[in-house]
């Protein structure tokens, strides 16, 4: 899969993940996120005003994907910061090493969300179930080739997490 066919499927699915023509407020704001998440999503806009800085108006927020992840029927969250703007630092929430993506279990109660520094999240699915997959640093694929990426895939078997890193040759 080339980056551009990526980029194209992730656009889809931000689409898709859109509110319905109607519908009074977006699909995740503020008002219908279950307390917990919500308390994940305060977190973040905690670091820019801990910085003293301020989010710029419609970047408060890191992007949400659901899956169910950890197999319990129940949607897991994704967050994925690199949408937000604070005034206080451009590496608030992503830096040369990626994003400070968060995975909330909801077998956890989404308590102490699974932290992963990477880009570009997407959910996939295998054998049925859900699957985070997240470019993560080469130095996780232990590959030294200048024309490869790692893609961390984060999964649940048997009973856990399961977390695999795979180096990606690159193509034009």
């Amino acid at each position: 899969m080339t980056r551009s066919s990526l980029l194209l499927g992730l656009s889809l699915l931000s689409v898709s993940l859109a509110p319905q023509a109607g519908s009074a407020e977006l699909q995740w704001s503020d008002k219908n996120l279950p307390a917990p998440v919500q308390t994940i999503v305060n977190g973040y806009r905690q670091m820019c005003s801990d910085i003293d800085g301020k989010l710029a108006a419609g970047y408060d927020m890191p992007m949400i994907m659901t899956g169910d992840v950890d197999g319990d029927g129940i949607q897991d969250f994704v967050f994925n910061p690199e949408n937000m703007q604070c005034s206080a630092a451009q590496t608030t929430y992503c830096s040369n090493g990626g994003c400070q993506i968060s995975l909330a279990l909801s077998g956890n109660k989404y308590a102490e969300p699974i932290e992963i520094m990477g880009g570009a999240p997407f959910l996939s699915q295998s054998d049925g179930k859900a699957v985070l997959n997240v470019w993560v640093s080469n130095s996780e694929c232990e590959t030294t080739e200048t024309e490869s990426s790692c893609l961390g895939r984060f999964s649940w078997k048997d009973g856990k997490l399961d977390t695999t890193h795979l180096a990606r040759q690159f193509q034009d």
